[in-house]
């Protein structure tokens, strides 16, 4: 693979271009989900000047830990498995397809959660077809995975894939905590496998030994790590509150 590794803060630099083509030299807050927890985090060393606030929701914490990091590199080994792949030189007409599909599949087992899988149980996914007569035939829970990676695979391009992976996994700001003049709320979900709550937890008695003002706010659900992007509902107070103070 030849074009250049990519980092979180080249992500947010080129955000920056964005706003300053714009003439926005002011933020109220910089928010965002997941990996976009982390480049909200980054603003606020990048760019101290500029943001006030961060709200981290179902963040990795000021950088990626190294159950995480490896969590994250099996999402990619399909991907450079697949003979199509072609060490990143695919033919954009054939690309990786059963490769980004496995990855994928991994990505959404993840971010899923042990209650909602179970809700499926045992079923088969076809009444026809149950899965003790024959390794072809799939459980409901498998059979559910499969279309959310049918539907979602084609749309995604495996070389930007692994490099937005590599990218996360050099996320660190540790050592930048005293750039930072924001202050923080970081909303994990309670039954997130992907960045469990104590990584938020952890971020926020590093940034208040470092002199910042932080706070946590829990999200209930059993949905997983995507349970941040369907329950912020429950923040509602907290993050008006947050705002506005």
């Amino acid at each position: 693979m030849d074009f250049p590794l990519v980092t979180v803060t080249d992500f947010v630099r080129l955000q920056k271009r964005l706003l300053d083509h714009l003439g926005i030299d002011r933020l109220v807050a910089v928010a965002g989900p997941s990996g976009g927890s982390a480049q909200a985090i980054q603003w606020s060393v990048e760019y101290p000047e500029m943001v006030p606030r961060v709200i981290a929701v179902i963040s990795p914490g000021l950088y990626i830990h190294p159950y995480a990091a490896a969590m994250m590199d099996c999402w990619t080994k399909p991907i450079l498995a697949d003979p199509a792949w072609n060490g990143g030189h695919y033919d954009v007409a054939k690309p990786p397809l059963e490769g980004m599909s496995q990855a994928l599949r991994l990505l959404t087992l993840t971010a899923l959660s042990y209650d909602v899988l179970g809700e499926f149980g045992y079923a088969p996914a076809d009444e026809a077809r149950h899965p003790a007569d024959s390794l072809a035939h799939e459980f409901k829970a498998d059979a559910m995975l499969s279309e959310i990676v049918q539907a979602r695979a084609p749309a995604l391009d495996a070389n930007s894939f692994i490099y937005m992976v590599r990218a996360f996994k050099l996320y660190d700001v540790r050592d930048r905590l005293h750039q930072s003049m924001a202050r923080y709320l970081f909303m994990p979900v309670e039954s997130d496998l992907v960045f469990p709550p104590h990584l938020s937890a952890t971020a926020v008695e590093m940034l208040r030994a470092a002199g910042l003002d932080a706070e946590l706010f829990m999200l209930k659900g059993n949905g997983g790590h995507l349970d941040g992007l369907t329950q912020m509902d429950q923040a509602r107070s907290v993050l008006c509150a947050f705002l506005v103070n």
